[in-house]
């Protein structure tokens, strides 16, 4: 099964840099062939966020890599919530990969062994690297979707009581520091109770 390995959508320097002068030689998108047998990408296309497409072509051979630039594909990579769609030639999702916020410069987002993905040092060609897996976790996304940063339940709540006591410490400095509200709202008026 060929699947969506790498792509760097917000390389340092140009984005359609032809002459690699950046080190990474602009936009760039990475095709990975996991089966044991070649596949043809004839018909395969590869789609942006923005709906554009382009018809790849060539031959993957088992367990290899077959990279893409900017200046063949003519695909603009979105720095921001981009997204990447592959279809086989028969016109189906082959596969699908997408990140939300801004996309680090000079780093490409990824393909993890457990199928996730993350950005990392950029390596066209060659089988992804992660330099510290434990800083990864807050950097993983699984079918789009950021694994760390929601609040939940219990920070909702938290966030929700935490307002609320501000609000009414706020209220009451405001009655305490003006006399006449003071005198309405807290202090009992002699004549009446007694």
């Amino acid at each position: 099964m060929v699947v969506i390995n790498e792509w760097l959508p917000n390389p340092a320097g140009k984005d359609a840099d032809p002459s690699m002068s950046s080190g990474q030689g602009g936009e760039w998108v990475e095709l990975w062939n996991d089966s044991d047998s070649p596949v043809s990408l004839a018909g395969w296309k590869l789609e942006t966020k923005g709906g554009k497409r382009v018809v790849l072509g060539g031959v993957v051979g088992p367990q290899e890599y077959i990279g893409f630039r900017r200046q063949s594909t003519k695909l603009t990579l979105h720095n921001a919530d981009g997204e990447l769609i592959l279809y086989n030639s028969l016109g189906e999702v082959a596969d699908r990969a997408s990140f939300f916020g801004q996309a680090p410069e000079g780093k490409s987002y990824s393909r993890t062994e457990s199928g996730d993905f993350l950005f990392s040092e950029p390596t066209f060609g060659y089988e992804n690297k992660f330099e510290v897996q434990e800083n990864l976790v807050g950097n993983i996304y699984s079918s789009g979707v950021l694994v760390e940063g929601g609040l939940g339940a219990l920070g909702f709540f938290g966030l929700v009581l935490g307002v609320a006591v501000v609000l009414t410490g706020l209220t009451l400095f405001v009655i305490k520091r003006n006399e006449s509200l003071s005198n309405l709202l807290i202090r009992r008026n002699e004549e009446t109770w007694s």
